[in-house]
Protein backbone atom coordinates (compact mmCIF):
# COMPACT_ATOMS: atom_id res chain seq x y z
CA UNK A 1 0.00 0.00 0.00
CA UNK A 2 3.04 2.02 0.67
CA UNK A 3 4.47 1.85 -2.59
CA UNK A 4 0.83 2.49 -4.24
CA UNK A 5 0.84 5.59 -2.00
CA UNK A 6 4.20 6.65 -3.28
CA UNK A 7 3.93 6.02 -7.00
CA UNK A 8 0.36 7.92 -6.68
CA UNK A 9 2.40 11.07 -5.55
CA UNK A 10 5.26 10.50 -8.27
CA UNK A 11 2.12 10.16 -11.09
CA UNK A 12 0.96 13.85 -10.13
CA UNK A 13 4.31 14.89 -9.72
CA UNK A 14 4.90 14.00 -13.45
CA UNK A 15 1.55 15.00 -14.67
CA UNK A 16 1.80 18.51 -13.42
CA UNK A 17 5.46 18.42 -14.97
CA UNK A 18 3.98 17.55 -18.41
CA UNK A 19 1.20 19.97 -18.22
CA UNK A 20 4.07 22.58 -17.44
CA UNK A 21 6.27 21.58 -20.31
CA UNK A 22 3.58 21.45 -22.91
CA UNK A 23 1.25 23.30 -25.00
CA UNK A 24 -2.70 22.83 -23.60
CA UNK A 25 -5.63 24.07 -26.05
CA UNK A 26 -8.61 24.98 -25.11
CA UNK A 27 -11.38 23.71 -28.14
CA UNK A 28 -14.88 25.04 -27.91
CA UNK A 29 -17.63 21.89 -29.44
CA UNK A 30 -19.53 24.81 -32.14
CA UNK A 31 -22.79 22.80 -31.72
CA UNK A 32 -23.06 22.04 -27.60
CA UNK A 33 -20.54 24.58 -26.70
CA UNK A 34 -18.48 22.40 -24.24
CA UNK A 35 -15.32 23.13 -23.59
CA UNK A 36 -12.28 20.60 -23.91
CA UNK A 37 -8.74 21.15 -23.62
CA UNK A 38 -6.56 18.83 -25.51
CA UNK A 39 -2.57 18.76 -25.81
CA UNK A 40 -3.09 18.52 -29.83
CA UNK A 41 -4.47 21.66 -31.68
CA UNK A 42 -8.35 21.79 -32.41
CA UNK A 43 -9.49 21.11 -36.28
CA UNK A 44 -10.93 24.76 -35.66
CA UNK A 45 -7.93 26.50 -35.14
CA UNK A 46 -7.02 27.52 -31.67
CA UNK A 47 -4.17 29.29 -29.69
CA UNK A 48 -2.39 27.35 -26.84
CA UNK A 49 -3.28 29.00 -23.27
CA UNK A 50 -0.93 30.02 -21.42
CA UNK A 51 -1.15 28.34 -17.91
CA UNK A 52 0.11 29.56 -14.30
CA UNK A 53 1.16 25.75 -13.27
CA UNK A 54 1.51 25.86 -9.10
CA UNK A 55 4.44 23.84 -8.36
CA UNK A 56 4.32 23.12 -4.63
CA UNK A 57 7.30 24.85 -1.86
CA UNK A 58 9.35 22.08 -0.69
CA UNK A 59 8.09 22.38 2.82
CA UNK A 60 4.61 21.43 1.30
CA UNK A 61 6.61 18.34 -0.39
CA UNK A 62 7.90 17.65 2.49
CA UNK A 63 5.35 17.97 4.66
CA UNK A 64 2.91 15.29 2.17
CA UNK A 65 5.97 12.64 1.76
CA UNK A 66 5.69 12.59 5.55
CA UNK A 67 2.05 12.28 6.21
CA UNK A 68 2.30 9.26 3.34
CA UNK A 69 4.80 7.96 5.47
CA UNK A 70 2.96 7.88 8.52
CA UNK A 71 -0.17 6.75 6.90
CA UNK A 72 2.34 3.57 5.37
CA UNK A 73 2.65 3.09 9.33
CA UNK A 74 -0.58 3.65 10.68
CA UNK A 75 -1.73 1.15 8.35
CA UNK A 76 1.41 -1.79 8.61
CA UNK A 77 0.41 -1.57 12.47
CA UNK A 78 -3.42 -2.31 11.71
CA UNK A 79 -2.10 -5.21 9.53
CA UNK A 80 0.00 -6.66 12.26
CA UNK A 81 -2.39 -6.40 14.65
CA UNK A 82 -5.02 -7.97 12.41
CA UNK A 83 -2.53 -10.47 12.28
CA UNK A 84 -2.42 -11.16 15.99
CA UNK A 85 -5.70 -11.38 16.60
CA UNK A 86 -6.07 -13.70 13.99
CA UNK A 87 -2.92 -16.18 15.00
CA UNK A 88 -4.70 -15.44 18.59
CA UNK A 89 -8.08 -16.63 16.99
CA UNK A 90 -6.48 -19.93 15.46
CA UNK A 91 -5.20 -21.40 18.14
CA UNK A 92 -8.12 -20.96 20.74
CA UNK A 93 -10.22 -22.51 17.44
CA UNK A 94 -7.81 -25.69 17.72
CA UNK A 95 -7.73 -25.92 21.23
CA UNK A 96 -11.45 -26.06 21.10
CA UNK A 97 -11.42 -28.23 18.35
CA UNK A 98 -9.52 -30.78 19.84
CA UNK A 99 -11.25 -30.15 23.43
CA UNK A 100 -14.97 -30.76 21.51
CA UNK A 101 -12.99 -34.37 20.20
CA UNK A 102 -12.47 -35.45 23.65
CA UNK A 103 -16.08 -34.63 24.89
CA UNK A 104 -17.22 -36.65 22.11
CA UNK A 105 -15.25 -39.39 23.51
CA UNK A 106 -16.01 -38.66 26.82
CA UNK A 107 -19.80 -39.01 25.94
CA UNK A 108 -19.30 -42.21 24.37
CA UNK A 109 -17.12 -43.44 27.05
CA UNK A 110 -20.09 -43.03 29.80
CA UNK A 111 -22.04 -45.53 27.42
CA UNK A 112 -19.83 -48.39 28.07
CA UNK A 113 -19.06 -50.78 30.39
CA UNK A 114 -15.05 -49.75 30.29
CA UNK A 115 -16.07 -46.41 30.14
CA UNK A 116 -14.48 -46.05 33.51
CA UNK A 117 -10.78 -46.51 32.59
CA UNK A 118 -11.24 -44.69 29.05
CA UNK A 119 -12.81 -41.90 30.93
CA UNK A 120 -9.60 -41.49 33.19
CA UNK A 121 -7.54 -41.27 29.75
CA UNK A 122 -9.87 -38.75 28.20
CA UNK A 123 -9.54 -36.45 31.49
CA UNK A 124 -5.91 -36.60 31.02
CA UNK A 125 -6.03 -36.05 27.59
CA UNK A 126 -8.14 -32.99 28.15
CA UNK A 127 -5.48 -31.45 30.71
CA UNK A 128 -2.97 -32.27 28.26
CA UNK A 129 -4.67 -30.24 25.61
CA UNK A 130 -5.58 -27.23 28.21
CA UNK A 131 -1.83 -27.46 28.87
CA UNK A 132 -0.79 -27.68 25.48
CA UNK A 133 -2.28 -24.53 24.29
CA UNK A 134 -2.28 -22.68 27.38
CA UNK A 135 1.15 -21.27 26.75
CA UNK A 136 0.79 -20.34 23.20
CA UNK A 137 -2.49 -18.71 23.79
CA UNK A 138 -0.54 -16.84 26.55
CA UNK A 139 2.44 -15.48 24.19
CA UNK A 140 -0.13 -14.66 21.70
CA UNK A 141 -2.43 -12.40 23.62
CA UNK A 142 0.46 -10.82 25.43
CA UNK A 143 1.42 -10.21 21.65
CA UNK A 144 -1.31 -9.05 20.83
CA UNK A 145 -1.69 -6.37 24.11
CA UNK A 146 1.92 -5.53 23.70
CA UNK A 147 0.68 -4.27 19.92
CA UNK A 148 -2.69 -2.56 20.77
CA UNK A 149 -0.49 -0.08 23.30
CA UNK A 150 2.13 0.22 22.42
CA UNK A 151 2.92 3.95 20.51
CA UNK A 152 2.29 3.92 16.59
Amino acid sequence: MKRKAVCIVFGFALISQAAAHGEIYKCVDPDTGRAVFSQIPCTHGTDPMDLDVHTPDASVAKSTAQRWREIGQQQERARTLAAAERRLEKLESQRDAELARIAARRRWANNNLAGATLENALAADNQAVIDKYAPLIDAAQRDLERLRYSSP
